[in-house]
C-alpha cells in the first residue's frame, strides 16, 4: 500500500530544504511509502531532473538533494571556471554535474559528458534535452588508456557501475583514450575535469596524458581503495600519475575556496576499503595551449535524442 503520488514532491522539497546532515539516510525509508517509478522535478542549483526512484543513488538525490561533495564540486566549478569555459564530466551518470555546470558555462562555453552505461546515458541525454542545453555533448562511451569494446555487467537497478561490476544485466561498453577522442573532436580549452569512474581513474588519466599536458585542467577525482583494488590499481598509482604531470593534490574545498594543505599519499592510506574521498589536483604550471579568439574556437556539437552530435 503506497501513499498518493501527489504527496511525494512536497514531502521531498521539505526534506531537501531542511538544514540537517544525513538527510539521505531516510531516503530509502521514505521511498518505500510511494511507488518506485520515474519522476521529474526541479533540483535547486542543477535544473530540471528526471530520476528513476527504483535506483538507490537516485533516491538519495531526490529526497536529500546533492551530496556534500557533489555540491562542493559544482561550487568549485562556478568559482574557478569562466563563463565560456569547458568542463569534462567523466563518469557523468545521469548528469547532475553536467547540468549544474552547463548552466554556468552558458556564454560560449561547453560541456562534454562521458557515460558508458546505456541506461544512465539515456537518462543523461533526456536530462540535457529537457533543460535545452545545446552546448552539451553526451557520449555513450568510457575513457581508458587504450581503445576497446567489451561486455559490461551490472546488477539490475544499480545506479553506480564500474568495469569491475558483476551482475546479470549485460551491455556493450566502448572505451576510448581521451587523447584520441579530442583528436577527432577538438576543443579550444579544458578548464575543469571531473573523474568519477569507480576505480578506473588511473586508466582514464593514462589515456589523457597529452590532453593534461596541453590544457593543464583542474581535476576533481575520487579515491576509493575498494574500487581501485578491483581494477588492479591503487591510490599510489593514482597519485603517481598526477604528480608525474606536476600536479599538487588538495582536499575538495567547501564554500570557501582555499588551497592550504596538500594531500599526500599517506593521508588516504587509512581509508577503509569501502570508503572514498574526493580530492582536487591543481597544476603547478599553467596551460601550454595556444590562445585562441572565441571566433576561432571549435566547440562541440549539441546532443541529439540518440546521443549523437548535431550542429546547434
Amino acid at each position: 500500500m503506497h501513499l498518493p503520488r501527489f504527496l511525494r514532491h512536497p514531502l521531498a522539497r521539505c526534506l531537501r530544504s531542511l538544514p540537517i546532515k544525513g538527510r539521505w539516510r531516510v531516503a530509502s525509508l521514505l521511498n518505500r511509502l510511494f511507488a518506485a517509478d520515474t519522476t521529474t522535478f526541479d533540483l535547486s542549483g542543477v535544473g530540471r531532473v528526471t530520476l528513476d526512484l527504483s535506483v538507490e543513488m537516485q533516491q538519495h538525490v531526490y529526497w536529500a538533494g546533492l551530496s556534500r561533495d557533489d555540491a562542493a564540486t559544482t561550487h568549485l566549478a562556478r568559482a574557478v571556471m569562466p563563463r565560456d569555459g569547458v568542463f569534462l564530466d567523466v563518469g557523468a551518470n545521469v548528469g547532475l554535474h553536467t547540468l549544474a555546470i552547463a548552466a554556468h558555462v552558458s556564454q560560449g562555453g561547453a560541456v562534454v559528458a562521458f557515460e558508458p552505461h546505456p541506461i544512465n546515458h539515456r537518462l543523461l541525454v533526456h536530462n540535457i534535452e529537457q533543460n535545452g542545453l545545446r552546448h552539451v555533448v553526451a557520449e555513450n562511451l568510457g575513457l581508458a588508456e587504450s581503445a576497446a569494446t567489451l561486455t559490461g555487467t551490472a546488477r539490475a537497478g544499480s545506479g553506480n557501475w564500474s568495469l569491475a561490476s558483476q551482475g546479470d544485466y549485460r551491455f556493450e561498453v566502448r572505451l576510448l583514450r581521451l587523447d584520441d577522442y579530442l583528436r577527432d573532436h577538438p576543443l579550444p580549452r579544458i578548464d575543469l575535469m571531473k573523474i568519477d569512474v569507480e576505480g578506473a581513474e588511473v586508466r582514464v588519466l593514462r589515456g589523457a596524458r597529452q590532453t593534461i599536458e596541453r590544457f593543464r585542467p583542474i581535476i576533481v577525482f575520487e579515491v576509493c581503495p575498494m574500487w581501485l583494488a578491483k581494477m588492479q590499481s591503487s591510490a599510489a598509482d593514482l597519485f603517481a600519475e598526477l604528480v608525474g604531470h606536476d600536479y599538487n593534490i588538495y582536499p575538495l574545498p567547501g564554500r570557501k575556496i582555499r588551497w592550504e594543505r596538500r594531500v599526500k599519499l599517506g593521508d588516504v592510506a587509512g581509508l577503509e576499503p569501502g570508503a572514498f574521498v574526493n580530492l582536487v589536483a591543481l597544476p603547478s604550471s599553467p596551460s601550454r595551449q595556444r590562445e585562441e579568439t572565441r571566433e576561432d574556437r571549435r566547440l562541440p556539437q549539441a546532443v541529439s535524442p540518440d546521443g549523437r552530435g548535431t550542429q546547434p
